[in-house]
């Protein structure tokens, strides 16, 4: 049973880290797959205190990708609508890009965070460089956010993988 939770854990790992750029909650998913071997393996590849400590850290990951994807459109003097429109741009955009496979979702993410914060601030302020310093500060928010999940997402991974050597 360890060999299989081993491999749940693994798949679960990767789709989780897969998700992250897309702007879903990936780390949840490197979670439940720490659960699911947990409970396999009678507890053996993970205890039940770290399936918790990584519920705790899959919170936090997801508060800084919204805090650093939110100071990234602030930051370049955005409104609070261009990060809306950076939200909703992000997830269009992952649909749009959905016909190329994984780097299609991944880079309609960003360009449709980009896109959605630019058009939003540009219907607000009719300024196209405020426009364009809102769109850059979604897409730098959106890109920082993701790589701390995923280095939280991999801090997970390295902790089982270690204690399973």
């Amino acid at each position: 049973m360890l060999a299989l939770g081993l491999v749940v854990f693994f798949l679960f790992s990767l789709a989780g880290l897969m998700m992250i750029p897309l702007g879903l909650p990936g780390t949840f998913v490197v979670v439940a797959g720490s659960g699911l071997a947990g409970l396999m393996t009678g507890w053996e590849v993970i205890s039940v205190p770290w399936v918790f400590l990584f519920l705790g850290l899959a919170v936090l990951g997801e508060l800084l990708d919204l805090g650093v994807s939110a100071l990234g459109v602030k930051s370049l003097g955005a409104s609070g609508k261009s990060m809306t429109g950076a939200l909703v741009g992000s997830i269009v955009g992952a649909i749009v890009g959905t016909p190329l496979p994984v780097v299609g979702n991944v880079a309609g993410a960003f360009v449709g965070g980009f896109l959605g914060a630019l058009l939003v601030e540009l219907a607000i302020t009719e300024d196209i460089r405020q426009a364009l310093k809102s769109g850059f500060g979604a897409f730098l928010g959106k890109v920082f956010g993701s790589l701390l999940k995923v280095a939280i997402g991999v801090m997970m991974i390295v902790k089982v993988t270690i204690d399973v050597i």
